[in-house]
Parts: structure tokens; sequence; C-alpha cells
């Protein structure tokens, strides 16, 4: 196990994640997590992993959480589309969940 510096990051799955080679930084945003021994719930979290620092960071929260939905880097903003907004899959009702927002970061290079 390599080690790793800065802030304490959550486990968690269904999350999206992009290297963006101008800031060599790792960005992960959102996915569905445990808070707390049993507490779970989707995340709008968005990390930074400094890849050359081997450093985590926790950015700014979206206050949109959703999991299963996908990002790409574009002209130095991170672009998260899709996704669903809650979980549905323990008790399913035939819900929409899927999400149709477009979330855009400025990452600051």
């Amino acid at each position: 196990m390599a080690s790793t510096d800065g802030a304490l990051v959550q486990g968690g799955y269904g999350h999206s994640s992009v290297f963006d080679p101008g800031t060599r930084g790792v960005y992960i945003h959102g996915g569905y997590k445990a808070f707390s021994a049993n507490k779970y719930g989707l995340a709008g979290d968005l990390y930074k992993f400094d890849v050359d620092k081997r450093k985590w960071t926790i950015l700014r929260d979206s206050g949109f959480f959703r999991y299963l939905h996908t990002a790409v880097i574009v002209s130095g903003a991170m672009l998260v589309f899709g996704g669903n907004t809650h979980n549905d899959t323990s008790m399913s009702h035939g819900a929409k969940c899927f999400s149709s927002d477009f979330l855009a970061y400025s990452l600051g290079q």
C-alpha cells in the first residue's frame, strides 16, 4: 500500500474520476459511500489527488448528489453528466432516477 498525505478520503463506489494532465491531479466526484458505521448515501463531494505529492484534498461539494455518472476534462474544466440521483436498488418501485443535469467544475489551471 502506498502512503498518502492530506485529507482523509472515504471509500465508495459509483463515482467518476478523471486525470487532468495540466494540474497532474485525479479528480473524483460523487458516488455512493458510507458516512458512518450505519449511514450510507449519495455524495456530491469533489476530491483531488495530487499525483506528484501523493496528497488528497477535499474541494467544494457540488450540492448535486449522484452516482453511476461520467466525467471528462475539457479545456481546464471537469464536466460531469448523468447518473442516478437516488438509490432505488434495494426496493425498486420503478422510479426514474436518471439525471440529465450537467455540472462543470473549473479546475483553476
